[in-house]
């Protein structure tokens, strides 16, 4: 059996060096537009299409985005703590620095993706599936994947800490410098690639979900 390669890097947005500054998005969404310093907290958005834009420093707390559109798209510091993204869908798209806390983007899709600096602790991926992700330097501790489906992901330097991976499945998936303390389900993770010393590091982790008891040192 040939081993797999590494997961495959994310397709970059297709953005053009400028777009042309808009106002606060209707209700269908936002097309070869720019974004900055716009509060959208509550807003209802649910189906709005994002395509072939940039946000920057945009807030929408608890904001209603069920079932959006997100293609080509780049989210730099905004804040979207509590979104409720259900049966979302972004591809080749890109978020730095953001604030994810909460977020909710069960059963939706990611393809194509990055995200990297950003606090996404708690958020909500249960159902979903990945395709080419890649998180950097993010914070997704205590976030939930149950019964999604990774592949071609990658995990580089994250807090993963008391995730929930119970029923979620990966194919070609890989953790490179993470914490992964707490975390539930690790049995899942059979077959991601990790570096020897993060095996090492996360030992007890892995012998506790194969049921080994440790014993006390005399």
């Amino acid at each position: 059996m040939t081993a797999a390669g590494p997961p495959r890097t994310p397709d970059p947005p297709d953005l053009p060096e400028e777009l042309a500054d808009s106002g606060p998005p209707g209700s269908d969404g936002l097309a070869d537009a720019a974004l900055a310093d716009v509060d959208l907290t509550g807003a209802e958005l649910r189906g709005a299409v994002f395509e072939t834009c940039r946000l920057t420093a945009v807030v929408a707390t608890g904001c209603d985005l069920s079932d959006a559109r997100w293609v080509d798209a780049h989210l730099a510091g905004c804040n979207l703590a509590n979104g409720r993204l259900r049966g979302a869908r972004m591809r080749r798209a890109s978020l730095t620095e953001c604030r994810l806390t909460g977020l909710s983007i069960a059963e939706g899709g990611l393809d194509d993706v990055t995200v990297a600096g950003s606090q996404a602790d708690l958020a909500d991926f249960g159902g979903a599936g990945l395709d080419r992700v890649r998180f950097t330097d993010c914070d997704l501790s205590g976030s939930t994947w149950a019964d999604a489906r990774l592949r071609d992901v990658a995990f580089e330097g994250c807090d993963l800490r008391e995730a929930d991976l119970r029923e979620a499945r990966f194919e070609n998936v890989a953790l490179r410098g993470c914490r992964i303390d707490g975390i539930r389900g690790a049995e899942r993770l059979r077959g991601i690639t990790m570096p020897l010393d993060d095996v090492v590091a996360g030992a007890v982790v892995f012998a506790t979900a194969c049921g080994v008891r440790i014993a006390p040192e005399e």
